[in-house]
Order: C-alpha cells, then sequence, then structure tokens
C-alpha cells in the first residue's frame, strides 16, 4: 500500500478544495483524478466521433447494398443496428479506460499487460453485445417485430470488438499520455505547510505534515521517509510510484534513490565536470544523477 492511498480517502474532497487545484492535481497522468478525468473525457469524444462517423457511413452502405440485391428492408432497422452497437461501444469504454489504467503497456510486465486486456476484450464484448442486443429486442418489440440473436454469434462479435479494443485502448494510452507530459512538464505543487500525507504504518498510518518529510530513500522494495524530527518511516513501496504520488506535494526526483522535499534545501552546488549536489538545511548532501539532473533543476529553481 503506497503512502498516498489511505489519504486519497480520507482528504479526496480537501484536496480539490479550490479550483487551481481540481485543475492541476493527478500529476502522474493516470486516468484518475482531475487530469485523468480530462484524460477520459478527451478520449470518449474522440471515439464517440469516430463511432458516429463509422456507422453512420455503415448505416448508408447498408441501406446501398440492400437497393442493389433487391431487398426491401426499413431505413430505421439499418439505423437501428448500427446505433444501437455504437451506443453499446461507446458504453463499454470504461472497461477499456480501467484495463489502460491498470496495465499501461509499457509500466508493467507483458505478461500481466496481455493477460488484463485479452480479458477486459471479452468483458468489453459482452458488455457492448449485451446492451446492443438489449436496444434491438426493445426498439423491435416496441414495433412489433421480432429481433433474432443466437449465443453462436458471440465468437463473431467478439473478433470484431478485438479490433476495436485494440483501437479504443490506443486512445486511452494516448490521452493519458499527453496528460502525463503536460503535467511532469507543469507540475501543481501544493504548499507543504497546508498539506499532510498519510504513511502507512503497519495496519494503519501515520498523518504527517509535508513539510516535516525532508527526504525519501529507496531501500529496496521499500521506501525510507526522512522526517525533520529524527523519525525514519519505513513504507513497502516503489520508488517511481511514490514518486509520482509525492510530485505535487514539492517532492523531486534526484536520483533514482532519492526524493528531496523542495523545501528543505538550502542550497544547489555545482561540481566539476557538470555535476550537482543539493544541501538540505539540516547540513546533508544529497546527488543529483546526471539522468535527472535537468528536471530537477528546473525543478528546484526557486518560483
Amino acid at each position: 500500500m503506497s503512502a498516498f492511498s489511505a489519504i486519497r480517502k480520507l482528504r479526496w474532497f480537501e484536496r480539490f478544495d479550490s479550483r487551481d487545484e481540481r485543475e492541476g492535481a493527478a500529476a502522474n497522468g493516470a486516468l484518475i483524478g482531475p487530469n485523468g478525468c480530462v484524460a477520459w473525457k478527451k478520449a470518449l469524444l474522440t471515439i464517440a466521433v469516430f463511432l458516429i462517423l463509422m456507422n453512420t457511413s455503415n448505416t448508408f452502405s447498408a441501406v446501398s447494398d440492400a437497393s442493389r440485391q433487391g431487398r426491401v428492408v426499413p431505413f430505421w432497422h439499418f439505423a437501428l443496428w448500427e446505433a444501437s452497437s455504437a451506443f453499446g461501444a461507446l458504453a463499454a469504454c470504461p472497461v477499456v479506460g480501467y484495463a489502460i489504467k491498470v496495465a499501461r503497456p509499457g509500466q508493467v510486465a507483458w505478461r500481466k499487460a496481455l493477460s488484463v486486456h485479452f480479458a477486459a476484450s471479452i468483458i468489453y464484448s459482452l458488455v457492448h453485445v449485451g446492451l446492443m442486443v438489449a436496444l434491438r429486442f426493445g426498439v423491435h418489440a416496441f414495433a412489433g417485430e421480432t429481433y433474432r440473436f443466437q449465443p453462436s454469434e458471440l465468437l463473431y462479435e467478439y473478433r470484431k470488438d478485438a479490433v476495436a479494443y485494440l483501437i479504443f485502448a490506443a486512445v486511452f494510452w494516448y490521452f493519458s499520455g499527453v496528460v502525463r507530459r503536460e503535467s511532469k512538464a507543469h507540475p501543481e505543487v501544493t504548499n507543504p505547510a497546508d498539506s499532510e500525507i498519510a504513511i502507512p504504518q503497519g495496519a494503519g498510518f501515520v498523518r504527517v505534515p509535508a513539510a516535516m518529510i525532508l527526504t525519501v530513500k529507496s531501500a529496496g522494495n521499500y521506501v525510507e521517509y526522512e522526517l525533520s524530527d529524527s523519525r525514519v518511516l519505513l513504507v513497502r513501496a516503489a520508488m517511481r510510484k511514490t514518486a509520482e504520488e509525492l510530485r505535487s506535494f514539492g517532492f523531486v526526483r534526484t536520483h533514482r534513490s532519492w526524493l528531496v522535499n523542495r523545501y528543505a534545501v538550502s542550497e544547489v552546488m555545482a561540481r566539476e565536470g557538470g555535476d550537482h549536489e543539493i544541501r538540505l538545511k539540516d547540513g546533508r548532501v544529497i546527488p543529483i544523477a546526471r539522468r535527472y539532473r535537468s528536471i530537477a533543476l528546473a525543478e528546484l529553481r526557486p518560483v
């Protein structure tokens, strides 16, 4: 359990009190939180436009094909079939978005990503087909007609849905990446004096003012929160995830093993060869790795 998971439940409404916070949160660019909502909205809008265009084209193509073949089929039949498919597909899209959130390609093992997305594609298809068929049954019944759908058609529908799933997953992946890049380029930093972070300890957690946390240090599968009162709190968590969660509180990644509270920094020192180090207000010196140097120096620069 990460340091942020408990505080999310306790302070969700507090964190998004102001308009600025609502617009600037979710610095990790995931499909959650206010910026995550922006990513979802953009993805869903893109998919909706795509479905409208595609299904409108399919409707008129089907009418044209029926006319050439001499079949007499009411126009509203084709319109209903395409519209119900589009509605079901759009309604099933949250399944795709959630799968991208929990198994984003490139951030989890490929075996896990493939397993999650294969399972999600089946769920997506079942939701899509279920809603589509329900709408068709209902409208045809209202018109005094009978609509038939055989279970054997599920495999046929899944083959089409698997392709649609890949397209829609790419859309969610793209927009969540855009939010991630924008958030990293323009992080919204919360004033630590006004913030608290819940750090898990055993079955509970300790609420600590963000200003008291001087550094966070990697320790294998754990991270160590070093506090200004000399306490060290050990939490089982990945440094990458911890860095994303604490970014909006003013914590800067300076090294693969170090996060530094920007408000605890007294000096940034340049060394020979282009290397840099940070001196904290308690006198400790923390390295800035070349991999993180450009971003760290930009974030540590006084506002």
